[in-house]
């Protein structure tokens, strides 16, 4: 909400389209040219800039980095260590695949919660009516009251209250994330959250992954590639870990034992790295973990949704089973006064 990053389909659209002209042979700065001219939308002011960053000489690398804010870490992460080592069309065609796949699973987790939320809707609309409708027949004050609201004011109150009480809530939650932020000790509250911390913890974990695995294959230094790929969780429960990190490894810690330090990622994640550490093999392992835990981020999200589908439920469940005591309770005390 109110964030300036680039949306999910306009940044497929863009690594794909990177990809082609750099695989015909265009320079980057040709490329960033060609994608402010014919990109998405969205992308043509931000790659106007980068293609006169580029042209006056900067690198990839510098030139992202003052607009990184228009762009996922985990972009800017594999990004400027492809440019380095001249896998940037490969690097491109794994993030297209991947935000492909986020996109995917975002739309599907919007469908799945889109009836639940449009229950609850007519859940308050219906109650509003019933408040309006009893107030209507009662003919005044002395009519039937549904939580001590009554006629077209009542429904009014109820409905408007309601729907203003639920925007107050996610004006105030976008406001404390501004003035507070996001840290370490939030994201890690998060992660212990009931259906919403797994799925958080298998992106964070398919992001890593394919940080390392673009990273390790371009060769970095492994407190340089644990490093970009930290930060390409964009979660802060694993980007404090950075520092603790990064001075294990220069201190020639193995990865294993500098991952399970940390103490955010999964037990059987460790010991696969262990493995792979062992074989040789860790960018082949990374690149499968990191489609692994975006299959797993699927499941999870399916859950997610279902809480969420449940919850609503229960809180329609709630309202009517108050409605109903209320107008019993009023009709029964309307019956013992006239006896």
């Amino acid at each position: 909400m109110f964030s300036s990053r680039l949306p999910l389909p306009a940044l497929i659209e863009h690594c794909r389209g990177m990809r082609h002209m750099l695989e015909s042979g265009l320079t980057l700065a040709q490329v960033m040219k060609h994608q402010a001219k014919s990109g998405p939308a969205a992308i043509k002011p931000v790659a106007r800039r980068l293609s006169e960053s580029l042209a006056a000489g900067e690198s990839f690398q510098d030139a992202l980095e003052q607009e990184k804010q228009y762009f996922p870490p985990l972009y800017l992460a594999i990004g400027t260590v492809a440019e380095e080592t001249g896998q940037l069309p490969e690097a491109l065609r794994e993030l297209e695949e991947f935000f492909t796949l986020q996109n995917t699973l975002w739309k599907r987790f919007l469908a799945q919660i889109t009836w639940p939320v449009i229950q609850f809707i007519l859940a308050t609309l219906i109650i509003a009516v019933v408040i309006y409708i009893l107030g209507i027949l009662g003919g005044g004050s002395h009519g039937i009251s549904v939580l001590g609201l009554q006629g077209p004011s009542g429904a009014a109150k109820f409905f408007f209250g309601i729907w203003g009480f639920i925007i107050f809530c996610f004006v105030l939650i976008w406001f404390l994330r501004k003035i507070v932020g996001r840290g370490p000790m939030v994201d890690r509250l998060a992660l212990s959250l009931y259906a919403l911390g797994p799925t958080l913890e298998a992106l964070a974990l398919a992001r890593f992954s394919l940080a390392m695995s673009v990273t390790q294959e371009a060769g970095l230094p492994p407190h340089q590639a644990v490093k970009l790929a930290l930060e390409a969780t964009s979660n802060h429960a694993f980007t404090a870990c950075e520092p603790s990190a990064t001075a294990m490894l220069k201190a020639g810690e193995t990865l294993t034992d500098t991952l399970r330090e940390q103490g955010v990622f999964p037990e059987v994640f460790v010991d696969i790295v262990h493995t792979a550490e062992v074989s040789g093999k860790e960018p082949e392992t990374f690149s499968r973990q990191a489609k692994q835990y975006s299959e797993i981020a699927e499941a999870r999200l399916k859950i997610l949704a279902t809480a969420a589908y449940w919850l609503v439920w229960l809180v329609v469940a709630i309202f009517i089973i108050v409605l109903i005591f209320n107008i019993f309770s009023q009709y029964v005390g309307a019956i013992n006064s006239v006896g």
